[in-house]
């Protein structure tokens, strides 16, 4: 049975129209769905394309916006996972490249309950349902699907706002 991927006209988006995972397109349908529902969110795309700023923005919209928004990158220590999952209880985790933290960091974070988990990678769909040991356990709790983040060039009209997001950040 395919999914609502199955109506949209990229040939990219099409081709994963019937995996079994309920994939949602880029939009405001995706997120609107997991703020309801404050499940994980998986965001793909380039590098550079804002992943982190959507993930910013979910969190301020979301009913955890006064508690922590924490940023895990690759290569914590064990220590450095909790301390990420203590400070952001209640608020958002952010997992930046969950293929690239060891299998038994990535089933820590799958168990974070407390915090809204937010996924970024610069995989592909198709990366992502080839090989599923890559993201094993953190895989399986994104039930929504994963927003395909299209890279800037498509997207010009964002430019200004990102670079505006970005200095805004830099000056503090």
């Amino acid at each position: 049975m395919p999914n609502r991927l199955i109506h949209e006209t990229s040939p990219y988006l099409l081709q994963h129209a019937h995996n079994p995972v309920d994939w949602y397109p880029w939009g405001p349908a995706a997120f609107a769905r997991a703020k309801l529902e404050d499940k994980p969110v998986l965001l793909l795309g380039e590098a550079g394309t804002g992943k982190l700023t959507v993930c910013h923005a979910i969190h301020l919209v979301s009913p955890r916006a006064r508690a922590p928004f924490v940023v895990l990158h690759p290569g914590p220590t064990p220590a450095q996972i909790e301390a990420a999952v203590d400070l952001a209880r209640h608020g958002s985790l952010v997992v930046r490249e969950p293929s690239l933290f060891s299998r038994e960091q990535r089933a820590r974070l799958a168990k974070v309950s407390e915090s809204r988990l937010l996924i970024t990678s610069t995989r592909t769909l198709t990366e992502v349902d080839s090989y599923p040991d890559a993201f094993d356990q953190l895989h399986r709790r994104l039930r929504i699907g994963a927003p395909q983040l299209p890279p800037l060039r498509q997207r010009p009209e964002d430019v200004l706002p990102l670079f505006d997001a970005f200095a805004r950040e830099e000056s503090g």
